[in-house]
């Protein structure tokens, strides 16, 4: 879907709404420092502070105007779009007034929204849903009737930040990556470098791990790598806690007409750097040159991937035993961006085996979700274009059926 500005505005005042104005400006002002007209030029310091999630979302969505609508479009600004048009849905659902505190908490409102928005996909079908009040027992947060009056139970799980693990991972693999680019780059050394740790990386060898690569580099390379048939085999380092492949990809200023690497071998690595040179030849067709790719990765999962499996149990007791129940995970958008094909792949396998046999069989299918914001066009105005993904694994043995 592509979202305007004025869509954008519309989409605030249904928010301000649902969670009261006078509550919301009262937010805003204390967040801007001021009781009166508001110019957030003037704070842009603020995004250093952490204020309650909405207010992030208008301050995010004013920054982005006074731009005039030009600069790359963060993901929270297209979550207002999203919110809103679920918000109009859901807001005569019975319950509903229940999650509306939970709307205006700190820590509440990332799930509470995405609770709103998984309610609203329901909706759109035409089914019924309920929103569960929450007792001292544990429940499920939605009931949701199909129209032949059959029903099923809704958990919803988001995960909503890196943890510190998988910051600390990429922070190194950075760090080795850009620490290698400044060079290959500066000295047109075209190379194909691949990195894979046996455990998660560790801080003190980025700088044993760059001047292994950059030896290897000047005594021919170690390892292989088929541009052909697109193969790629490591050596383990002397240590055995890296695998290896260092090789040539083209001689400096050499003229290719593609990238030698393709997007298969990109998407293996959970951090891939990729340079090029991109020019014409004298009849105009584009042209390739010092083409440069480094790929890193660990063979321990990262927790963004893995924790779908951390969500899943946290759900499963949520759902009455005699099911039928669904589970939906919530990744945040942008969250699998770069490693996208192989973090889904990753995260389908986990729960395959989580949903079969005699195993969690109150849970009839996890839906996996996540997101991405695009530029776009509507009606020949720029917009931004909001792209939402759904992986559904389904139980191979339910206690009960389930048709969606």
């Amino acid at each position: 879907m592509i979202i305007t500005e004025e869509m954008l505005r519309e989409s605030l005042e249904i928010i301000a709404d649902v969670v009261g104005v006078e509550w919301l400006d009262r937010k805003i002002q204390k967040a801007t420092g001021q009781t009166g007209q508001r110019n957030l030029r003037t704070y842009s310091y603020l995004r250093q502070q952490q204020h309650h999630p909405l207010v992030e979302l208008f301050l995010e969505f004013e920054r982005w105007r006074e731009t005039g609508a030009r600069a790359e479009p963060a993901p929270a600004i297209v979550r207002i779009g999203i919110l809103a048009e679920s918000l109009k849905l859901v807001r005569a659902q019975q319950g509903f007034d229940k999650l509306v505190p939970r709307l205006k908490k700190d820590c509440e409102f990332n799930p509470a929204s995405f609770e709103v928005e998984v309610a609203a996909s329901y909706l759109r079908k035409n089914w019924k849903v309920e929103f569960v009040e929450t007792g001292d027992n544990r429940t499920p947060d939605l009931h949701v009737t199909r129209d032949d009056g059959s029903t099923f139970w809704v958990e919803c799980k988001r995960r909503d930040k890196l943890t510190a693990r998988d910051r600390l991972v990429e922070s190194i693999w950075d760090d080795l990556a850009l620490s290698l680019l400044k060079v290959l780059g500066l000295r047109r050394l075209n190379y194909f470098v691949g990195v894979a740790s046996k455990h998660d990386p560790k801080r003190r060898d980025v700088e044993r791990l760059r001047n292994l690569i950059l030896d290897s580099i000047e005594a021919g390379g170690i390892g292989s790598f088929d541009p052909l048939s697109q193969t790629i085999k490591m050596t383990t380092d002397e240590v055995g806690e890296y695998e290896l492949v260092v090789q040539k990809l083209a001689e400096p200023d050499e003229v290719r007409t593609d990238y030698p690497v393709s997007r298969e071998i990109i998407m293996r690595f959970d951090v891939s750097k990729i340079a090029w040179e991109q020019t014409e030849d004298s009849l105009k067709t584009p042209v390739v040159r010092n083409p440069v790719f480094i790929g890193l990765k660990s063979h321990c999962l990262p927790d963004r991937v893995s924790g779908v499996i951390d969500a899943l149990k946290a759900a499963v007791g949520q759902i009455p035993e005699d099911g039928s129940g669904v589970v939906w995970i919530g990744v945040p958008d942008n969250h699998w961006a770069y490693t996208l094909d192989n973090s889904i792949a990753q995260a389908r396998e986990l729960l395959q085996h989580e949903l079969c046999g005699q195993q969690n069989r109150r849970i009839n299918a996890v839906i996996v979700t996540t997101g991405g914001v695009r530029k776009g066009q509507k009606d020949g105005l720029d917009g931004l274009s909001y792209e939402r993904l759904q992986v559904v694994i389904g139980h191979t043995n339910p206690r009960k059926p389930y048709i969606d």
